[in-house]
């Protein structure tokens, strides 16, 4: 705890009308004598104990040196270090503070590739300085996308929407200023964005513009359906992507009843019969199509939404071997609906819509040693249960080892005392980057259709990646490892319990909660020198932040040390149900005298919070210096907050939190 202040009554304060009277009996002097001096005292400390940090920026196609790069280090709004120039790509920057959040801002010289900010923490310095090693800083050449969104009805443009993609690494508070932001182009009808080309990047756009918590537009295709926002990922950007939304009228949309009659055919164009003929889309589970034997049609009678995919898995019929095809189906914005086909040669038409929509199809053939195997289809990964399906051209056989699902901003944690064997030393805890999850997996259709689910529940939030590696050809006994069987996606969040105001807390990062330390001993069982100080106090909201459209807390009352005064401060918090000023971080329950070895590159993680260790905490500052809330010398501050839900209820009181 700092020294004592002066103590300053304040005889009355009118919160909600915002007028106080305040009788000041301290010496004004003395108190800005003993504020100047504990400035000194930092500023020394700061001097004594520096970081410094050093990495490499490399390009994301051939991870290789960036010829030229200029990198700027920001803490809070200000600039400590500018104009550093790479050699070889590398580069240092000294005499940075110990435990402190940097924004390191890498630009081009020369344009050759697009600007990125990383956001980091530097750790701590017992003595000195310390090397902080954050590795490779990865940056991308740009490339313009262009995004049509029309009304289906009338198939004019949309001009009114901004696309927003973010391609900064960690979580910061300033992470808007680096969003790539589209534009709208008069002429042409579309946004116009550029996002890293090798990076993969998604873009949103909110269809809400009266905030009412309901899409205002949904897309006719599900893949680019996110509640609220259209969302395009990284991989459809490419292919500069026309959007058809229809105008949300807050009722089902009516699906039309269709009936599919295909003709499987072979090179004479003589049908084939065996094959086993599926329909799924989004809305329905697998159909199974039934065979007429007079028409020699495989036949699927569905109630057609928007689209759908005909799954012809690898079969076998008259000795002659087929590998798999498929056939796509979207509705278009004038009713007919747009027609691809991957199979023995790829197609694509317009067919009118009608009751009965008649459809032929030739499989290729394949021969016995044939390992040549290609992805027919792969599916959006479900946004409810994170579920993923890929259809192969042929019959595989795929081990669930083969098959990984993986978050680079999720983290492992190994304590010093937690296993004789892991090579961790006592009074050291390995942070190690990257998780993997564990997948089960079934095969269906022939063994052409795989399908791949968690074991276990996934961050929501965070991004993670399913990959297939290699993966055994029926029919030649060759493993393979072929592309397009990988997916990236933010994975959902899980039911989040409702918001409550109670559940925001503060936190001071100091070690101590209540004036006790939270971990008397490091991993070695060595004391630990920790005491309950001043340090940055933030505020931390529960993951049902989430919930909300809007959440507005106003700093009026500080407390400090028993000293009350009054200071405003206005914090929005959440904006149209994104969060807004609000930072993603971590959190690991150590003692301050505990080593920490970090194996990788990492979002800010903090480790004096009274929190048990979380993935994933979500904070903002509260610009105070504050010590532990105690019975006798009270750290606390109290704010005016509003805050509306989803579903459109507004909240408005005052909470006084306590500074743990």
């Amino acid at each position: 705890m700092e020294l004592s202040k002066i103590a300053i009554a304040v005889s009355s304060v009118c919160l909600l009308a915002g007028c106080f009277e305040v009788e000041d009996n301290s010496n004004d002097e003395l108190v800005a004598a003993l504020q100047e001096q504990n400035q000194i005292l930092q500023e020394q400390q700061y001097q004594t104990n520096t970081v410094a940090i050093r990495g490499v920026v490399v390009d994301a196609l051939e991870q290789s040196p960036v010829t030229s790069a200029t990198i700027t280090v920001k803490i809070g709004v200000e600039i400590v270090a500018s104009d550093i120039q790479t050699t070889n790509g590398e580069f240092v920057v000294s005499k940075l503070p110990a435990n402190s959040d940097v924004e390191v801002i890498v630009s081009s010289p020369d344009n050759a590739f697009l600007t990125r900010a990383f956001f980091y923490d530097t750790g701590s310095s017992t003595s000195g300085e310390a090397q902080k090693d954050f590795g490779a800083f990865v940056v991308s050449e740009g490339m313009e996308v262009s995004i049509s969104v029309l009304d289906s009805e009338t198939n004019a443009p949309l001009s009114n929407l901004v696309f927003e993609g973010n391609s900064s690494e960690g979580t910061g508070s300033s992470y808007r200023n680096y969003l790539h932001t589209s534009s709208f182009n008069e002429t042409t009808g579309a946004y116009l964005v550029t996002i890293p080309k090798y990076l993969s990047v998604g873009l949103y756009a909110s269809v809400d513009s009266d905030k009412d918590g309901e899409p205002d537009y949904v897309p006719e295709l599900n893949q680019y359906d996110n509640g609220t926002n259209l969302y395009v990922s990284w991989s459809n950007a490419k292919e500069n992507p026309t959007i058809y939304v229809a105008q949300s009228t807050g009722e089902e949309i009516d699906t039309t009843p269709i009936q599919f009659r295909i003709a499987v055919v072979d090179s004479l164009g003589d049908s084939i019969e065996g094959a086993d003929v599926t329909f799924t889309d989004n809305e329905t589970e697998a159909l199974q199509a039934s065979y007429d034997s007079d028409n020699t049609q495989y036949v699927i009678n569905t109630d057609f939404l928007f689209n759908g995919n005909i799954q012809i898995p690898a079969f076998s019929a008259n000795g002659v071997n087929y590998q798999s095809a498929s056939i796509n189906i979207y509705k278009q914005s004038d009713g007919s609906l747009y027609i691809t086909q991957s199979a023995n040669t790829s197609a694509s038409f317009n067919v009118p819509q009608d009751d009965i929509i008649e459809l032929a199809i030739q499989p290729r053939t394949l021969t016995n040693a044939d390992s040549t195997l290609e992805v027919v289809f792969k599916s959006e990964v479900n946004t409810t249960n994170s579920n993923f399906s890929v259809f192969y051209s042929q019959p595989v056989n795929v081990s669930n080892d083969a098959i990984t699902l993986y978050s680079s901003q999720a983290f492992t944690v190994t304590r010093g005392n937690d296993n004789a064997n892991d090579l961790v030393l006592p009074g050291v805890t390995l942070i190690a980057s990257g998780q993997n999850t564990t997948v089960t997996s079934t095969q269906s259709l022939n063994n052409t259709k795989l399908s791949i689910s968690p074991t276990e529940d996934l961050i929501g939030g965070m991004t993670y990646q399913y990959s297939v590696g290699l993966i055994e050809v029926e029919s030649s006994q060759v493993e393979v490892d072929i592309n397009g069987d990988e997916i990236s996606f933010v994975a959902p969040y899980s039911v989040l319990e409702a918001f409550d105001i109670n559940d925001v807390r503060l936190d001071n990062d100091n070690y101590t909660t209540n004036g006790v330390l939270i971990n008397a001993s490091n991993t070695a069982g060595e004391a630990s020198t920790a005491n309950d100080r001043d340090n940055n106090v933030y505020i931390i909201l529960p993951k049902s932040v989430n919930n909300l459209q809007n959440l507005t807390m106003r700093k009026m009352i500080v407390v400090d040390d028993g000293v009350s005064r009054n200071d405003t401060n206005t914090f929005n918090l959440v904006d149209n149900g994104q969060l807004n000023n609000l930072s993603k971080s971590a959190s690991v329950s150590l003692a301050e005298n505990e080593t920490i070895v970090r194996d990788g590159n990492y979002t800010n993680i903090k480790n004096g919070l009274s929190l048990a260790d979380e993935q994933q905490i979500f904070f903002t500052y509260t610009y105070e210096y504050m010590s532990d809330n105690l019975s006798d010398s009270e750290n606390s501050i109290t704010y005016e907050y509003a805050y509306e839900t989803k579903e459109g209820e507004v909240v408005t009181g005052t909470i006084t939190l306590p500074v743990n």
